[in-house]
């Protein structure tokens, strides 16, 4: 769900429905709100558990694993693949007439692909690793001016060119 959210975002920047700064308050939002847990969960134990009233923890881990995925993914292939791209193989893998799938080990799968993502999702979605949003911060332009748990994300004042590709792939010059 976070994930969907995440690309949600995106198109609402890339269509012009909502700002890039929108987006920016969203995840910082969800990155204080998986920051503020005491406990946390992996994103597979707060799927399970959001029935019994952690749906906001699942829906906020979800996001910001999304945007370090896509992160990743921008930074790695220098903007020529993003996260959209990991959905596009996802879906044309499992469209009928494919036999059914666990959904959590085929997408897991997709990232065992890639050793950067890999070590993502064994931290984050089925560990219960506490996020440090600082390399991506860093890879993507971006800063969490408020410097507590209470994030407040900004895009930084002197970008280099790699983070201004990131940037424009995740809608800052929309």
């Amino acid at each position: 769900e976070g994930f969907a959210i995440y690309e949600a975002l995106k198109a609402g920047v890339e269509l012009n429905r909502i700002r890039f700064e929108d987006m920016l308050d969203t995840l910082s939002r969800a990155f204080s709100i998986d920051a503020s847990r005491t406990r946390p969960l992996s994103l597979i134990a707060a799927s399970n558990e959001r029935w019994k009233g952690a749906e906001t923890s699942v829906y906020a881990r979800g996001m910001i694993t999304a945007f370090i995925i896509d992160i990743e993914l921008l930074r790695g292939s220098k903007g020529r693949t993003a996260l959209e791209n990991i959905f596009r193989r996802l879906f044309s893998g499992h469209k009928r007439p494919a036999v059914s799938a666990d959904g959590n080990a085929s997408i897991l799968g997709l990232f065992e692909r890639d050793t950067g993502l890999s070590m993502i999702a064994r931290a984050y979605i089925s560990g219960d690793k506490p996020i440090d949003m600082a390399p991506w911060l860093e890879a993507s332009g971006l800063e969490n001016a408020s410097g507590g748990l209470r994030a407040r994300l900004r895009v930084r004042p002197n970008l280099t060119r790699q983070q201004k590709t990131v940037l424009d792939k995740l809608g800052y010059n929309s």
